[in-house]
């Protein structure tokens, strides 16, 4: 059984925010191979020299120690949230030739080549996770992200529908199908999905603010509002959001109020908001 430690990755952009990995549950697998390790037949132990039979056993353990998978994997986890990529590498490929069904170890050189951008490796690994565990909901969702990258929009909806059957109190499946729905313009089901994540998580910054593109997107500006007011009371250093909180309240012809969030929104580092500053507010 896998335990329940979790390992998230780092967000990276892809339009309209971050997407998220998700958590790897790591299990305790044997520790020692047949071809490595010294094995003592138990009717021989009474003839066995003592020097002898306590070399073998100090040879067995270190042996368990150096192909333990379990111990490789936390090493790697470790040292990727150092960014040693290579050596969190070392130590998966370690790992998977002392157990090659390592479902996790799979799952996170898939994550690691994802964060590196290297997406066919990632979706080979992620492949790999879930042949050995079919019910891996994180995978699915991971490679779902890669899928989506590598333009394979099908798949990439599918392992999402199947992430959240495996879960559905993942927040981030809900989330990242969100993005798909507002990536391809049905903004009614990009709402109905980040909803669910922010029932899940209520202080879901992302999902609030790819919520509020969303209903801008239908035109329903007040509620467009009330979402991008949230990310700035979450996240208030987002001058995106205020950008946004000023482009609402223009639709809903509060030209002054509009003015005021873009200024706040310039002056926390948001260019863009120095346009319809320029065009449709005084000095």
């Amino acid at each position: 059984m896998a335990d329940t430690a979790t390992w998230c990755l780092r967000p990276w952009s892809i339009a309209p925010r971050e997407r998220y990995g998700s958590s790897a549950r790591v299990p305790v697998r044997s520790s020692c191979s047949h071809q490595d390790c010294v094995y003592l037949h138990p009717h021989s132990m009474s003839t066995v020299r003592t020097s002898f039979f306590i070399a073998s056993l100090f040879l067995l353990f270190s042996c368990a120690e150096k192909v333990n998978p379990h111990a490789l994997m936390q090493s790697a986890r470790e040292k990727m949230g150092k960014e040693d990529y290579l050596g969190a590498e070392k130590d998966l490929l370690a790992a998977l030739q002392a157990d090659s069904t390592f479902d996790s170890a799979h799952f996170l050189l898939g994550s690691l080549k994802q964060q590196l951008a290297q997406y066919d490796e990632a979706i080979t690994h992620y492949n790999r996770a879930i042949q050995y565990n079919p019910n891996y909901p994180e995978a699915y969702n991971n490679r779902a992200l890669c899928n989506g990258v590598s333009g394979n929009l099908e798949a990439e909806k599918a392992d999402l529908d199947k992430a959240l059957e495996l879960n559905p109190r993942n927040q981030h499946a809900w989330y990242n199908r969100g993005n798909y729905w507002l990536d391809h313009n049905q903004p009614e089901k990009a709402v109905e999905d980040y909803s669910k994540a922010i029932e899940l998580v209520p202080d879901y910054s992302n999902a609030f603010f790819n919520r509020g593109e969303a209903r801008f997107n239908l035109g329903d500006f007040s509620a467009s509002y009330a979402d991008y007011k949230m990310v700035t009371e979450l996240t208030p250093d987002d001058g995106e959001a205020w950008f946004m909180l000023g482009n609402c309240c223009s639709r809903l012809d509060s030209l002054d109020k509009a003015c005021t969030l873009w200024k706040k929104a310039l002056e926390l580092g948001y260019a863009e908001a120095k346009n319809p500053l320029q065009k449709n507010c005084s000095e």
